[in-house]
């Protein structure tokens, strides 16, 4: 229920900043902007974690390490490229979403170069019985 709010919530704001850019106004405009900077979104998902935190309900929150969300170093724009290309896999099957951030879609387009086109792998992350770990396979 918490993070449905949540999703409610932003979606509301991602519609008024559909309006305002409509309007002429720009993302970053200011504070009364509807996401005043690129960090709105996750500025709103810790509030929300620190409240259910605090609230000290069981099982509403869980809290793993950033590797969980961002097993390559996401702001390698290079290797971002390699896995989004499929080139390098990704460590762990476990994995089930990639962030692109902003620097890195930043300098691909100043070097002029195109968003890649998506084929990501994940590796294995366990043997399997002859001793040999298994193919990377499509996410």
């Amino acid at each position: 229920p918490a993070l449905r709010g949540l999703a409610n919530e932003l979606r509301l704001r991602l519609e008024r900043y559909t309006r305002e850019v409509e309007r002429g106004g720009q993302f970053g405009d200011g504070a009364r902007n509807a996401f005043p900077s690129g960090n709105a979104g996750m500025l709103a998902f810790q509030r929300l974690a620190r409240r259910l935190l605090l609230e000290g309900r069981p099982g509403s929150v869980r809290v793993v390490h950033w590797s969980a969300f961002n097993p390559i170093d996401a702001t390698d724009a290079a290797r971002m490229r390699r896995v989004l290309e499929g080139t390098e896999a990704l460590p762990g099957s476990y994995v089930r979403s990639i962030h692109i951030f902003r620097q890195v879609r930043d300098e691909w387009s100043f070097r002029g170069l195109p968003m890649p086109e998506f084929a990501p792998l994940a590796s294995a992350d366990v043997a399997v019985e002859d001793g040999e770990v298994d193919e990377p396979q499509p996410l």
